[in-house]
């Protein structure tokens, strides 16, 4: 027998009870070899900033759980599901990320992406997971979790954006979800980048290390 194909009609426009919500999306990327290696601590996690438009038409842009730099477009069919191919510019048409992502008329998003990265004889599954991008609340109180364990309380000002307090030194979080700053560690300044969803889901991302190599954070999300 011959390999069979699956074809998603592209729609024009998201209409109907099954199509998806438009808007900002947020996604976490974890990696499959990364989750299993993490012990106690937060593996570090990818991120990706979504606009879906009415018509179908969506744009992705973010970073991979080792800070490389990702982005695509495609379009949406009638049910959610959506097509991901990327070459990443670093990659020099030597590896790639590929699979299909769904989205929900509850705003939800979430797929499986098979990540190979050149060089390093390296291939993993990377679970995606996210949903409509939504500010936490003026006025509450979260905190970010880094290896080890060790936490630093996350205030939410009235312009809904985190108040750093050591070891954070900078945080900023954009309209699109997107999170980044600094960490003072052992008089290290180190960069982090990531994304926070919702209050229910919370953020996570990574932390840029001296040695180029990446470690994880998290922002659990509130009871």
């Amino acid at each position: 027998m011959g390999d069979s194909f699956v074809l998603y009609r592209a729609v024009t426009s998201l209409s109907g009870s099954n199509a998806p919500a438009s808007g900002k999306y947020v996604l976490f990327l974890q990696s499959e070899t990364a989750a299993a290696n993490a012990s106690n601590n937060p593996a570090a996690s990818g991120y990706a900033a979504i606009s879906l438009q009415t018509g179908g038409a969506l744009a992705l842009g973010g970073a991979l759980p080792d800070n490389t730099a990702i982005s695509c477009s495609a379009k949406m069919s009638k049910d959610g599901i959506w097509p991901v191919y990327m070459v990443p510019t670093s990659y020099k048409n030597k590896g790639m990320i590929v699979g299909w992502q769904t989205n929900t008329p509850l705003g939800q998003c979430e797929g499986e992406l098979f990540w190979f990265k050149p060089g390093a004889s390296f291939a993993t599954l990377l679970t995606s997971s996210g949903a409509l991008f939504e500010a936490p609340a003026t006025n509450t109180q979260y905190e970010m979790v880094l290896a080890g364990g060790t936490s630093s309380p996350l205030a939410v000002t009235k312009a809904r954006q985190f108040a750093p307090q050591a070891p954070v030194e900078q945080i900023s979080l954009l309209s699109t979800g997107v999170l980044s700053g600094y960490l003072d560690i052992n008089h290290d300044k180190l960069a982090f980048k990531g994304a926070f969803i919702s209050p229910s889901l919370g953020g996570a991302g990574f932390i840029l290390g001296t040695n180029g190599q990446t470690s994880g954070f998290q922002i659990p999300p509130q009871p």
